[in-house]
């Protein structure tokens, strides 16, 4: 019998009769609403058919306005089904009427209903903007909204007017939304629902606090990541005149948990955004700290407070030392312990066996005694506890070694052991890497967690994107020299693995980052490697397919495969791996990949630091007969390395200048022959005494090497060249002089003086350098920066 009720309404709702069409989506909506299987039930009866016929009814003229909203109620409860829901009805074409029942002003009623409809499809978080908003998101039609705030006798309008905040709310992603929609007006509106003298309050006196928190979510949606809309937010003012940072710092001090938590939202990405003046910024983080660090504790009176909380307090510190410090001083990772302690006393570490009970238990509807339930809200108060966990220790030792002592650790490789939630093994992820960021726990507390083993078989998590690209980037850091899990990730097939994820052709979302920690990892695992090591990672690499990552269409694979083949030409590590490079790529083809990125990387110090030190490494390598060598007779790639010696960083002027240093090293067969070429054909001795006052000392240091070169070459000896310093030091001290008297006389040449005397005592060092004997000179390959960096 029930079973036929069901399907005689699924059949009536295409009725010609208005009465019967009315009754039996009326029974539908009281059937389904928050009753997920007897949706299911309706899906598999005839839910296309009943989906056309309710968007039909929204689009008929001659529909009844009662009939309307039976449909657009049953419409939104469908939507808070299932994502498959929701793709029905956007694929019926339901969101234009659903639009147009918003613009019935005298049919409030109606306009709320249609506007949560419209609220329940742009909820759906599995389903992507493109399937729900077509090729056009509908800025235009949701701005013209009812969202007057005015006060009424009834809270209908005021319901609709949160509805509408709400919307605002879910389609500001992008900065073209957020400027259309503020291009609107919709910022002063939303200021002013802020205010609950205004907006807030009906004429009968009932509050509405719900409508302030709409306002609140979306203005802190508009100015997301946008400093030009923050600056507008922040120059804004209520009615009464007070500023909207001011009301935006009442609100975070509301009794409401959910009020607290918009509030510090929104005022946190102002604080991103610096879109406060100095003295309110400083007031925001004094006031955002406590707030958020007490919603920690929210669990009980609202689980929403408990799951977002967190991840607001990570985009506020993450990249901010001293945020974290002051975040750890107000005890943030004892209560972010507490949080996850409480959630694994209740649900256990994530083990298949106890997440069948927590489900079995979910079912039954009871709760835990937290307040959390047992399903998918807990797993995301764990996911966003480690994440706040990795934010508040991703750059301070000190933050580190505090969730160390709070015996997390072995919480958060549990967590990378969890069967069924991606999110809560990627943010496990994510603590492991800040925590790999310290030598001291590569060495000691990792080592003991046993972390490297299960970051090793994310690796392989190919279905879900996200982890592995977690993974990879902690194991970034785990293989570095100094950590003694390098050699467990190599025995593990880690090598192989990296390789593997290197070479895969990913789609454009995950490209930019899987490829690049790859080739990130494996070129941080050659940093001061054996050749065994060397040649395992080539041999399953292949000299095809460096080459092809040295032009990978993403910049930054480019420059971590530019480092790869840096370190593998290094012999810091004692032994020379020069000869394969050369065998591998070729000379003609090593030569032209160098050109091309000092050609077209200028732009890029970091990339151009790599290129200098591969080519200085490069002009070590001794042919049979003794010489080094040097590239074909146009020497474009000297050409563009004396460019490099006018660059405006510093760090890349003295990388070119190691190659000169590298190519004239006195002690290696035809270095005269070599410095003659230099210095007639390419003007390089002259370019050097013209860096002799260069700002920067490692600069001077490294020009005075150089020069140190072709004077020998030419048999300076070092008598000459302290005369040389004596006359020139004195020279810069008298120019000096001068300059400070007329200064004092009011000419007014501080800033060239103050260059003269900082040339003066320079040559004055160095004349009383060489008087004591000279320095040790330096080696023939030149120091560079790690090219292992334990900072991702």
């Amino acid at each position: 019998m029930v079973a036929s009720n069901h399907n005689r309404a699924a059949i009536d709702v295409g009725s010609s009769v208005p009465t019967e069409r009315l009754k039996a989506i009326r029974y539908i909506k009281n059937t389904i609403i928050g009753n997920f299987t007897k949706k299911g039930l309706y899906i598999s009866l005839a839910y296309e058919y009943i989906d056309i016929s309710l968007v039909g009814i929204l689009r008929d003229p001659s529909s009844s306005i009662e009939l309307k909203i039976e449909s657009a109620v049953a419409l939104s409860s469908f939507a808070h089904g299932s994502d498959r829901h929701v793709r029905a009805i956007v694929s019926a074409g339901a969101i234009p009427p659903l639009l147009d029942c918003t613009c019935s002003n005298d049919q409030a009623r109606l306009v709320e209903a249609s506007a949560r409809a419209i609220k329940a499809i742009y909820m759906c978080p599995g389903v992507s903007r493109e399937v729900i908003f077509g090729q056009k998101v509908p800025v235009s039609d949701i701005s013209n909204l009812n969202i007057s705030g005015h006060s009424h006798a009834s809270l209908t309008p005021l319901r609709t007017t949160e509805v509408v905040a709400s919307i605002i709310a879910r389609i500001s992603v992008t900065h073209s939304e957020q400027s259309r929609l503020a291009s609107t007006g919709a910022i002063s509106l939303l200021i002013k629902l802020l205010d609950p003298a205004k907006g807030a309050v009906s004429n009968n006196g009932s509050s509405y606090p719900r409508l302030q928190e709409a306002a609140l979510e979306a203005l802190a949606s508009l100015c997301r990541e946008n400093p030009v809309i923050g600056r507008k937010i922040t120059d804004c003012t209520t009615d009464q005149g007070d500023s909207s940072v001011a009301v935006i710092f009442k609100l975070t001090r509301e009794k409401r948990p959910l009020m607290k938590l918009l509030a510090a939202t929104c005022l946190t990405n102002l604080v991103r955004t610096k879109s406060l003046s100095a003295d309110r910024h400083e007031e925001a983080v004094n006031i955002l700290l406590p707030t958020i660090i007490m919603l920690f504790s929210e669990i009980i009176p609202t689980p929403a407070s408990a799951q977002h909380a967190p991840l607001v307090f990570a985009y506020l510190v993450w990249d901010d030392e001293n945020l974290q410090k002051k975040a750890m001083d107000k005890d943030a990772i004892v209560k972010l312990s507490q949080m996850i302690f409480c959630l694994e006393e209740e649900h256990g570490d994530g083990t298949v066996e106890e997440i069948s009970k927590a489900a079995a238990t979910a079912a039954t509807g009871a709760s835990g005694k937290h307040g959390l339930g047992t399903g998918l809200p807990a797993l995301k108060v764990r996911r966003s506890a480690l994440l706040a966990i990795a934010a508040i220790c991703y750059q301070r030792e000190e933050c580190r070694k505090a969730v160390i002592e709070s015996k997390l650790l072995p919480h958060i490789v549990a967590a990378m052991y969890h069967p069924t939630n991606v999110g809560v093994r990627a943010a496990a992820c994510q603590c492991a890497r800040s925590l790999s960021r310290s030598v001291k726990n590569l060495r000691t507390a990792l080592v003991d967690s046993g972390i490297a083993v299960p970051l090793f078989s994310l690796l392989a998590d190919a279905a879900h994107p996200i982890v592995q690209i977690t993974a990879c980037a902690t194991l970034c850091n785990i293989v570095l020299d100094f950590s003694p899990m390098k050699k467990t990730v190599v025995d593990f097939g880690g090598v192989e693995r990296l390789v593997e994820l290197a070479k895969i052709d990913y789609p454009r979302s995950v490209n930019g980052h899987l490829r690049m920690n790859a080739v990130w990892a494996l070129n941080n695992l050659l940093f001061n490697a054996d050749i065994e090591v060397k040649q395992r990672v080539m041999s399953a690499l292949g000299w095809n397919t460096l080459e092809r990552l040295l032009f990978d269409p993403d910049l930054m694979v480019q420059r971590q495969a530019l480092n790869l083949l840096r370190n593998l030409t290094s012999t810091r590590s004692g032994e020379d791996y020069i000869d394969a490079v050369f065998s591998g790529l070729g000379t003609e083809t090593l030569t032209s990949i160098l050109e091309n990125k000092l050609l077209y990387m200028h732009q890029n110090p970091e990339s151009i630091l790599h290129v200098t030190y591969e080519s200085s490494q490069k002009w070590t390598q001794f042919s049979p007969d003794g010489a080094v060598y040097v590239p074909g007779t146009d020497h474009r790639l000297l050409r563009l390395v004396r460019a490099y010696l006018r660059h405006e960083v510093s760090v890349v002027r003295v990388a070119a200048l190691w190659v000169i240093i590298n190519l004239t090293w006195t002690d290696d067969g035809g270095a005269s022959e070599r410095v003659q070429l230099l210095r007639e054909k390419l003007g390089i001795e002259e370019a050097l005494s013209a860096m002799a006052d260069d700002t920067d000392m490692d600069v001077r240091e490294r020009v005075k090497t150089a020069l140190g070169h072709f004077g020998a070459s030419r048999g300076v000896t070092r008598e000459s060249v302290v005369g040389e310093l004596e006359a020139r030091a004195a020279a810069l001290a008298t120019v000096a002089a001068l300059q400070a008297r007329e200064e004092g006389e009011g000419v007014g040449m501080g800033r060239g003086s103050a260059a003269s005397a900082a040339a003066a005592a320079w040559a004055l060092g160095a004349m009383l350098s060489w008087e004591r004997g000279g320095e040790v000179p330096p080696p023939p390959l030149p120091p560079p920066p790690p090219s292992g960096d334990p900072g991702m």
